[in-house]
């Protein structure tokens, strides 16, 4: 990896996620994934399907969100995009 550790990319993360919600979130993960190289766009990916399982035991509701096309879903579709382009 060429800039960021696992555990900077957890913290900026953690830090995306007391300032963004929703759609915010999204494009802010987004937009902190264009700093990464593809080791590290792969371990952001990891470490926000983590965080979706972590949330989704939490809150059983997440299920229907998540089935109807949240953000975490979007989230990822972009950085399956930018893994696979």
């Amino acid at each position: 990896m060429a800039g960021f550790s696992r555990r900077q990319i957890e913290e900026r993360v953690d830090v995306i996620r007391e300032h963004h919600d929703g759609e915010d979130f999204a494009a802010a993960v987004e937009r902190f994934s264009n700093e990464l190289d593809e080791g590290e766009l792969a371990e952001l990916r990891e470490i926000l399907l983590e965080r979706m399982r972590e949330h989704a035991r939490r809150n059983p509701a997440f299920d229907d969100r998540l089935a109807q096309g949240g953000f975490f879903k979007r989230t990822y579709r972009r950085l399956d995009r930018k893994l696979h382009d």
